[in-house]
């Protein structure tokens, strides 16, 4: 567990630092942006990156939680912290996809390009992690607790037994 941690660590530093770079990409686009449909558009990516920045942080706080003291609370917390990572870094790849049709200069494309190249692997780590937590964890939580049969009382419905009463 502790090295599935160490790389949960490292995917989410490198997730924020690549975060932090590609808001600043688009901070002079959105600046330079003539229209107002075209301002609102990048702003919005903008800000979704700026609560995946937020994510980010709870998350590595949540993993130096569960290093320190492991609680069952915690584990909880950081399996939903984690399938919202996921989340938004299936919604960072798009932003990113967007960005390599966008920025077309010998500049930024290579960057925005290794960028996603470098996201879309931690992607798939993560999303390998996240089974295999929710396989550890969940199925073991299930075995402690035995479900109890519920009996449902049912009477027979049909348009005959309306007729009957």
């Amino acid at each position: 567990m502790e090295q599935k941690l160490a790389d949960l660590h490292r995917i989410a530093l490198t997730t924020k630092k690549a975060s932090y770079e590609f808001m600043a990409m688009l901070e002079p686009v959105i600046n330079q942006t003539k229209s107002d449909y075209g301002r609102l558009f990048y702003r919005h990516i903008f800000e979704e990156e700026e609560e995946h920045v937020k994510c980010l942080t709870k998350l590595l706080g949540l993993l130096e939680d569960i290093s320190s003291s492991p609680s069952n609370k915690t584990l909880s917390l950081l399996l939903q912290a984690l399938s919202i990572e996921e989340f938004v870094q299936k919604r960072f790849l798009h932003h990113l996809d967007f960005a390599i049709h966008y920025f077309q200069d010998e500049v930024r494309q290579p960057v925005v390009t290794s960028m996603r190249a470098s996201i879309q692997n931690d992607y798939t780590e993560l999303q390998k992690i996240l089974l295999n937590f929710n396989n550890q964890y969940v199925k073991s939580e299930e075995e402690k607790t035995t479900p109890q049969k519920v009996t449902i009382n049912k009477r027979g419905f049909s348009v005959g037994s309306l007729f009957n009463k």
